[in-house]
């Protein structure tokens, strides 16, 4: 749990999507009840502090989740309101998220890919048909020299003609993907046309 008023802005964006499917009030009442009990009574006041222990709460159930999403504590982490998964731990993360009843993240409306200087990162964005609420934002990241990781394809078949795109512009394998080949430029093309090293 977080101990100082400064953290509770990571705390919603951390759990802000799963706290919703728990307890639709989230937003309307922790949040501004914290916001305005640091406000008018300053933030080390006895109000704040308890409006701070309903989020540090929250944000226990949710570190809960992450952690038990996967076998090992470290495959998972969070950045914002993001969950960053390493590639072993993608799928099982991804099922995990689409099929817990309370989840029920079944709709992935779109799949991309940005070029660090360190890692190519794939960003998936996840809906609820069910439930609704916020986006999920999940990111696997892959190795610079030789990118590849899982294809979401088994979980979410939109992803399909995605990370086709992504492979035929970056150049990232996703592995297990049923007819990974380019989609947009020719067969034949001659390298990766969004990648930040890309010449002519």
């Amino acid at each position: 749990p977080m101990a100082n008023i400064e953290s509770s802005k990571w705390i919603a964006a951390g759990a802000r999507w799963l706290i919703p499917r728990h307890d639709p009030n989230f937003h309307y009442i922790y949040l501004p009840h914290l916001d305005y009990a640091s406000q008018k009574f300053g933030p080390n006041s006895a109000q704040a502090r308890a409006a701070l222990r309903e989020l540090d709460a929250l944000l226990g159930e949710f570190d809960a989740f992450v952690r038990a999403s996967v076998a090992g504590s470290d495959a998972v982490t969070t950045s914002g309101d993001a969950l960053i998964v390493k590639p072993g731990a993608l799928l099982k993360v991804a099922q995990h998220l689409k099929l817990r009843p309370d989840l029920k993240f079944d709709y992935l409306t779109n799949l991309t890919c940005t070029d660090y200087q360190d890692c190519y990162e794939v960003v998936s964005h996840l809906y609820s048909t069910e439930h609704f609420g916020p986006p999920l934002t999940l990111k696997v990241r892959a190795d610079k020299a030789n990118p590849h990781v899982p294809s979401l394809t088994s979980v979410w078949p939109g992803a399909d003609f995605q990370e086709r795109e992504v492979w035929d512009l970056y150049g990232a394998r996703f592995d297990g993907h049923p007819n990974l080949k380019r989609i947009l430029m020719w067969e034949g093309f001659e390298g990766w046309p969004l990648r930040k090293d890309y010449l002519e």
